[in-house]
């Protein structure tokens, strides 16, 4: 099998639930997201197409994840904050931590890959919360 990577930059505020430490406030980051795609040659000698990729999958991600706030669902002040407001927000089922946006990334991208062509296999989304500091899920 064949890999390709693409790398999508984001930027996000969240914080942490019952966390004792200066994550449990309101913060932002820039963040990088890796997607490994695993395939065999198509026809025209690719796995997927970049452009595609682009088109599709960061548009999703843009759409989805750059400049909003990761919220969790049991975080009920920020929750009716952002309710009550213009701002863009995206609900998590835990901790915004950067395991849990791997992993939410991860389910997303699976059905938008599944659109593009339903043999690839998205083998592996890593996600930086900061340059030196990343979780993945595969």
């Amino acid at each position: 099998m064949y890999q390709v990577s693409k790398e999508f930059y984001i930027a996000y505020a969240h914080r942490l639930l019952d966390y004792e430490g200066a994550c449990k406030n309101l913060h932002g980051h820039n963040g990088k997201i890796i997607l490994t795609i695993e395939g065999e040659l198509n026809s025209q000698g690719f796995v997927i197409d970049f452009n595609d990729i682009i088109s599709k999958i960061k548009k999703h991600i843009d759409e989805t994840y750059d400049h909003a706030c990761f919220v969790n669902i049991n975080d009920f002040v920020l929750i009716k904050y952002l309710q009550n407001s213009e701002m863009k927000y995206v609900y998590f089922k835990n901790n915004t931590t950067a395991e849990n946006i791997a992993y939410d990334i991860f389910l997303c991208t699976k059905i938008k890959l599944a659109e593009i062509d339903s043999e690839l296999i998205l083998k592996k989304v890593e996600f930086f919360e900061t340059e030196t500091s990343k979780a993945a899920y595969e």
